[in-house]
């Protein structure tokens, strides 16, 4: 892993900690609960890799000239092509998929802020859209590609009023990344789908189809988004209104249907089999003193700090 490979750019040469190290420990972050830098600085829970402060971390993430699309390109293919070797890999079950959400922002001088409807809130939000493309085999799924999107509206305001607009900050970019964001700003959902679904295939992603929303199968350009694809891939993806057209296609009936999911996604988990074994110990211990299960719960949870925070958090997540 190199800095131009990933990142498109290097560090300087007087530079205490190079681009890609900081770069892998903001990578190392969610792996130890990490929110945030004002959290590494607060409790120096990465001081044995890289002993520095918040700024440095900012600074990388401010970094204009860093190509993120790259970055998540190259980890991305790396982390599926080792999926490829798995044994319950199913080749054959591989797609890609479409999807855009929400991304709500506060500030109205935010640079290219703007209002875009939200289909789960059913109204008008400031922020902007977020444009995500994912590849997944019905066992694991990684995202690969995104795209921050705006709408401009009948009016070509971006749902803005003339004070708004004005007061809204504005800069010219010399970054070329920077500039192709801004660009990709105003395209359209389809076009923007379009150039994710080449440049998967120009990285070898092999899949069978495609999944996204309705908004990418309107009637009147729905043709544009069939693409054939050349050898090895030997397929015609197409964006289809619904996703589970294809999987509707594959049963008789809606009980084949369900019972072909409910095999692949009612597992227990590690932690909930845990609790099974627990819940069977305590009911053995009643029966063997005559006592209540709740009674045995009490004196063993109640009066342990540490297990009664283990069944607090399992009833929480149950609860989600």
């Amino acid at each position: 892993m190199t800095e131009q490979d990933t990142l498109a750019v290097k560090s300087k040469r007087n530079c205490v900690y190079r681009l890609l190290t900081v770069f892998q420990c903001l990578l190392l972050f969610p792996c130890f609960g990490i929110k945030n830098a004002n959290r590494n600085q607060k409790y120096g829970i990465l001081d044995s890799l890289i002993k520095t402060r918040k700024d440095v971390f900012f600074r990388f993430m401010e970094n204009p000239d860093i190509n993120w699309r790259k970055a998540l390109w190259h980890i991305s293919v790396q982390l599926w092509n080792r999926i490829h070797h798995r044994t319950d890999h199913k080749a054959d079950e591989v797609c890609l998929i479409l999807d855009d959400t929400d991304h709500e922002k506060t500030g109205r001088t935010i640079e290219k802020t703007g209002r875009v409807h939200s289909h789960l809130a059913h109204k008008a939000v400031l922020g902007f859209k977020c444009l995500c493309m994912a590849v997944t085999d019905g066992v694991s799924q990684i995202l690969l590609d995104f795209a921050i999107v705006g709408e401009k509206g009948k009016k070509g305001n971006y749902g803005m009023s003339d004070k708004e607009l004005k007061r809204r900050h504005t800069t010219k970019h010399i970054s070329e990344v920077l500039r192709q964001r801004e660009k990709e700003y105003d395209m359209s959902k389809i076009e923007l789908a379009k150039d994710m679904i080449k440049r998967a295939v120009k990285r070898g992603i092999r899949f069978s189809y495609v999944l996204a929303d309705s908004w990418d199968s309107a009637s009147a350009r729905a043709p544009a988004l069939h693409l054939r694809l050349p050898p090895p891939h030997c397929a015609v993806c197409s964006i289809i209104s619904f996703p589970l057209q294809k999987r509707f296609s594959d049963y008789e009936t809606i009980g084949g249907l369900f019972r072909d999911i409910s095999k692949e996604t009612v597992q227990l988990s590690v932690a909930q089999q845990i609790w099974g074994i627990l819940q069977e110990l305590v009911t053995a211990i009643a029966r063997v003193f005559g006592l209540l299960d709740e009674e045995v719960y009490d004196a063993v949870i109640n009066h342990s700090d540490e297990l009664a925070h283990i069944a607090k958090f399992y009833n929480l997540k149950s609860a989600s």
